[in-house]
């Protein structure tokens, strides 16, 4: 896994989070367009390309949520850790890095 660099690791989120932003984007976009079409019955190649659209929207939409969830929590986490550890935690000689000459 040597390609996996930094600047890859970059390259390769930022590819798969438009990749992931059009495809939300064209799912609304084909919704919008195809609403009021002609439907021709039970087996409207439309109407299921529209139910794969909106359940597409739908898992995005809630993964969205869910990661907004888990940063929220976890930044939580962590400055209660930090005020705990300057609040709480009595401060030592060697945390305040006080030199012991003698």
């Amino acid at each position: 896994m040597k390609f996996l660099t930094g600047n890859n690791r970059k390259i390769i989120s930022v590819t798969v989070c438009v990749m992931v932003l059009f495809a939300l984007l064209m799912s609304y976009f084909f919704v919008a367009g195809e609403l009021h079409h002609d439907c021709c019955g039970e087996d409207c190649p439309i109407c299921a390309t529209i139910d794969i659209c909106i359940n597409t929207i739908n898992q995005l939409g809630n993964a969205v949520g869910t990661i907004i969830l888990v940063l929220l929590v976890s930044a939580l986490t962590y400055n209660l850790c930090k005020m705990y550890v300057l609040h709480v935690v009595p401060h030592t000689l060697v945390s305040r890095k006080v030199r012991l000459n003698p």
